[in-house]
């Protein structure tokens, strides 16, 4: 008579049930995390998108560097990065337009001018394009178009004196003399209102702002920007604090020069010499430019 067999389960170790709890753990953990990535909630895109901006602001440094340097070529490549990154970053590809007409390239700044106006679309900063553009055609030596879009840039409503003064030289170029005139007298009152220099604080917060990734002064700075110049009277200004605090300025210097230029351009050499008196006082770098606009004795 044969006997049976007692079969008892086998007992599971304390190791094996440990590795089968991390294995349900690790398959757990990946089956969470497929599904968050797949539902993509709001505080997973803000993680990201900020990862994102970090890196993208890391590259567009690296590319400013270069640019200051004179190395255009590495100043692309690292714009380019910057804007790969991050599509939304905006200023990258600016740079990236600059660089590449510094570098006379041309064709690509215009692409990516064209890509930079897109994302602005009705944007309060759709001035830099037109100002970008502007400066593009000053390159290509194509007078007329280099004048309609600083005049754009203008009609945004952009303080800017630069882009007062760049649709004023080429209005001249143009033979536009009146119109020529009006922006650049417009330029010089700009640089000697209070509000202008309130404004530059403003961007170069905003700058940094981008720099750090600090959203929430991005924010702030940004509706400040959007908002100077439509809010603020651009002529208000104090006088002793300007006589005091503005004894040098570039700009006023081009200004001037411009306006002699004008003058002198139409024979009027007594009101040239204003022009010219002012133009040194602020800027004498330019003396050589003013000597060749009066008839020698």
């Amino acid at each position: 008579m044969k006997m049976k067999r007692n079969i008892q389960p086998a007992k599971v170790s304390k190791v094996d049930k440990a590795i089968f709890f991390i294995i349900s753990g690790i398959w757990i953990a990946i089956l969470v995390f497929g599904i968050i990535t797949l539902l993509q909630p709001e505080w997973l895109k803000s993680i990201s998108v900020d990862g994102r901006r970090t890196e993208s602001n890391h590259y567009m440094e690296l590319g400013n560097v270069e640019m200051y340097k004179g190395n255009m070529l590495g100043a692309i490549s690292n714009y380019q990065q910057a804007f790969m990154v991050d599509t939304s970053n905006y200023e990258a590809l600016g740079n990236l337009g600059i660089a590449f007409t510094y570098n006379g390239q041309y064709s690509e700044a215009l692409s990516s001018f064209e890509k930079l106006r897109i994302k602005l679309k009705q944007d309060y900063r759709l001035e830099i394009f037109y100002q970008n553009m502007g400066d593009l055609y000053e390159r290509m030596n194509r007078p007329d178009s280099a004048f309609y879009y600083y005049y754009k840039a203008v009609e945004t409503g952009i303080t800017s004196p630069y882009v007062y003064r760049k649709a004023g030289l080429f209005a001249s170029k143009l033979d536009n003399d009146s119109l020529a005139i009006v922006m650049i007298e417009k330029s010089a009152e700009l640089i000697k209102s209070l509000e202008y220099y309130y404004e530059e604080a403003v961007f170069v917060g905003y700058q940094e702002a981008i720099r750090k990734n600090d959203t929430v002064n991005i924010k702030v700075f940004g509706r400040f920007l959007s908002e100077v110049g439509n809010v603020e009277n651009m002529s208000r200004y104090d006088s002793e604090i300007l006589t005091y605090w503005l004894t040098e300025s570039k700009d006023l210097g081009f200004a001037y020069l411009y306006l002699a230029q004008i003058a002198a351009k139409n024979g009027r050499y007594e009101e040239a010499s204003k022009y010219a008196n002012l133009c040194q006082k602020y800027y004498p770098s330019l003396t050589p430019e003013l000597q060749k606009l009066f008839p020698k004795p």
